[in-house]
């Protein structure tokens, strides 16, 4: 841009762009010359100036010096003639070896020149400028590579940590089931033995009945042989006669009290476990989360112009614009959008209406979806699981900026008001943070730029304002979640025109840090997409675009965008087609032969191979598990009448001794070595082993248990 009273191109040195009261823009010398001469009109408009006037305190124009500053910079990298400024070095000077422009050919009359193109030194800096691209790209690829190996490393060590805890959480259920056992059985062997020695004594009362027949048969059996003797004789005396009658009395009492006597019978100890209950509970016990779909086809696209989709491949990083065709839709300016979990594009409100669209990707369609209760532009949408959260926002026919929010269920299309913030507000940012809260930040209030950070808890449903602010009072910024706690916020409005200033805030511990700027402030209006560790930043002041590597702390420009318009009033979401991933993969693959990686790169290498080796030995044992589960089963059978000896000397030697409040963590080893050798008859439904104690040592029980076994059968013989 230039001054339009000397021509000359504005800078933030001494052509600094003020304005005057009637709006004309100048460079700060020309106004020094008008204060100068005394003149008391605009030299374009005539409208009588500002008193007293005073040329370096009128206001600055921001946008204008923002655009020059950006010029400045441009015709410092197209080569402008350092004499003729405005003229392009258009040719070479082979005699003074420098470029030169058309008005410096009659300086060097007699000089041998030919085209900038076909100069040997133009060639050559072409070259070297080719040989630093490449030395780029390699230096990035060479990042990427890193990158990877430091991912693959992290799974690894990922997974062993995994396959620790999960041998540690299933190793104290196992402990507490073995205990439980052990408990059952105690107080099973003590209920029994209880029931025994009452039939035992009952078993001695018939032996006693017996005895006194037995001794009145006898009796009588010797007084019958003592009337043998008499036989034809007369008996003298009664004793005889006495004696019988009195055995008959007897008898007849022995005979009322055998009948009175009822066959013993035992009330067995009972067992009682929900079988059905316990395997539905293992059956539940843990899950392993996996995101089974990847996302392809992923773009990320503009919506803002009637029936049409500007998108930008994340892949080829090229430009597309798609006409929608059979659509009486049409998108309205200031809407808000977000990708849905099936890689669509979710689009709400805008202009003064409640529409809301989704963008079906595969398809290129748009369907109308119900819409908002409330209409609303310049407002903030996001997206957690299957809600869409939308806040705030203009209402542009009851002129009024809007505090409620309102959300939108996927799966039943249904909208309904949640808690309202607690500042009414536009042009703000949003972001979800570690699926629990959701962020804002800044805004306009109608009066002025916000510098108010909120925060609203999924859990309790309340908005919070934060005490931590932001640096300086914000508007139609952008901010995304790249990590656990972390927030970037960048872009927007504030004092000085377009920020091109990126700030990190690390939210729970409130601290703020800068990261890399733009190339340019950009009015974003939340329009940022983060994918893979890039977020990219689109429009916001002129039809450029760059991206930013999260890992690296680095800026990238992108191929400028086919529309001649900053965006500012565009939706943009990405979009993706959901695909399951291949199944089956070769191990081969999971590190390179080594052959053309940098040596910068080996001990990277050589360590995720070590912990591939220590993976490899993970997937042994499992497989060695998985084998003696199947052994166990078979021999399910044996292992429970082997168990069930051992079980008898656990209860009666280390339950008293552990304790009803035993926790399964703090077992001693003798303790241990006990659940070892008695856990091998564990067994769980329709006499099948439980795999959660599965493991113990099946071979060595027999011989463990002679002793407790001699000893059992001798307390049941005297017994």
């Amino acid at each position: 841009m230039e001054c339009p009273s000397c021509y000359e191109y504005f800078d933030d040195i001494s052509r600094v762009p003020r304005n005057l009261n009637c709006g004309h823009t100048f460079c700060e010398e020309c106004l020094v010359k008008i204060e100068e001469q005394k003149m008391t009109f605009c030299p374009i408009c005539r409208t009588a100036l500002q008193k007293p006037f005073k040329a370096k305190k009128l206001p600055k124009n921001f946008i204008a010096l923002d655009y020059a500053v950006k010029q400045q910079e441009i015709l410092k990298k197209s080569n402008f003639c350092a004499i003729h400024n405005k003229e392009l070095m258009r040719h070479y000077c082979i005699t003074c070896k420098h470029l030169i422009c058309i008005e410096c050919i009659v300086e060097h009359s007699g000089h041998e020149f030919v085209r900038k193109e076909e100069s040997t030194f133009i060639l050559k800096e072409n070259g070297e400028n080719i040989i630093k691209s490449l030395d780029n790209l390699s230096n990035r690829t060479e990042v990427l590579l890193k990158d990877g190996f430091a991912l693959c490393k992290d799974m690894k060590q990922r997974k062993i940590k995994d396959m620790k805890m999960i041998d540690e959480i299933f190793d104290r259920i196992a402990k507490k089931i073995m205990l439980k056992k052990a408990q059952l059985k105690k107080e099973y062997n003590e209920a029994f033995n209880l029931e025994l020695d009452r039939v035992n004594l009952e078993q001695e009362n018939f032996e006693k009945h017996q005895s006194l027949l037995n001794f009145n048969k006898e009796t009588v059996q010797k007084l019958v042989t003592e009337l043998d003797q008499f036989q034809g004789k007369k008996i003298q005396g009664t004793e005889i006669s006495n004696k019988l009658e009195n055995f008959k009395r007897q008898e007849e009492e022995l005979k009322d009290q055998t009948d009175k006597l009822i066959g013993i019978k035992a009330s067995y100890p009972s067992f009682d476990l929900n079988t059905s209950e316990l395997d539905k509970t293992i059956r539940n016990m843990g899950s392993i989360q996996h995101r089974t779909i990847m996302m392809t086809n992923k773009k990320i696209c503009f919506f803002g112009d009637t029936n049409k989709v500007m998108s930008f491949d994340l892949q080829t990083e090229k430009w597309s614009i798609k006409t929608l065709s059979r659509s009486n839709n049409e998108f309205l300016y200031y809407a808000a959008a977000v990708t849905l979990p099936n890689g669509d594009a979710f689009i709400t409100g805008g202009g003064s209406s409640t529409t809301v669209y989704q963008y079906l990707t595969q398809k290129e369609e748009l369907i109308q979806k119900r819409s908002m209760n409330q209409m609303r532009k310049e407002h903030a949408a996001v997206i957690n699981e299957n809600y869409v959260y939308v806040m705030g926002g203009y209402d542009g026919v009851q002129n009024i900026f809007l505090n409620c929010c309102e959300i939108y269920n996927t799966q039943t299309n249904e909208w309904k008001y949640f808690a309202p913030m607690n500042i009414s507000k536009c042009a703000f940012s949003a972001t979800i943070v570690n699926k629990k809260y959701i962020y804002t930040f800044g805004g306009y209030d109608g009066q002025n730029r916000l510098d108010a950070i909120e925060r609203y808890s999924l859990t309790e449903a309340s908005w919070e304002l934060l005490r931590v602010k932001l640096k300086f009072p914000l508007s139609n910024c952008a901010c995304f979640c790249p990590e656990k706690n972390k927030v970037v916020l960048f872009g927007g409005g504030f004092s000085s025109g377009f920020s091109p200033y990126v700030e990190q805030i690390n939210v729970e511990t409130q601290q703020w840090s800068a990261l890399p700027i733009m190339a340019e402030g950009r009015d974003l209006r939340n329009k940022v997409v983060f994918n893979e560790d890039h977020a990219f930043a689109v429009g916001g002041l002129n039809s450029k675009a760059e991206k930013f590597n999260f890992q690296r702390k680095q800026w990238y420009p992108l191929q400028d965008y086919p529309i001649a318009d900053n965006l500012d009033s565009w939706a943009c979401a990405l979009s993706f087609v959901p695909k399951e991933y291949p199944i089956g993969r070769s191990d081969s693959s999971s590190v390179s032969s080594g052959q053309n990686v940098p040596s910068s790169l080996k001990e990277e290498e050589e360590e995720l191979r070590d912990l591939i080796e220590q993976e490899k030995v993970i997937d042994q044992e499992i497989l060695e598990e998985l084998e003696r589960y199947k052994v166990d089963r078979e021999l399910g059978a044996s292992i429970d009448l082997i168990g069930e000896e051992v079980d008898i000397r656990f209860a009666e030697e280390s339950v008293d001794q552990i304790g009803s409040d035993y926790v399964g963590s703090q077992i001693s080893s003798r303790d241990t070595s006990m659940i070892s050798a008695s856990g091998a008859s564990s067994q769980g439904n329709n006499g099948q082993q439980n795999p959660a104690v599965a493991g113990g040592s099946v071979g060595g029980s027999s011989n463990s248990n002679t002793a407790p076994r001699n000893r059992i059968a001798s307390n049941f013989n005297r017994r």
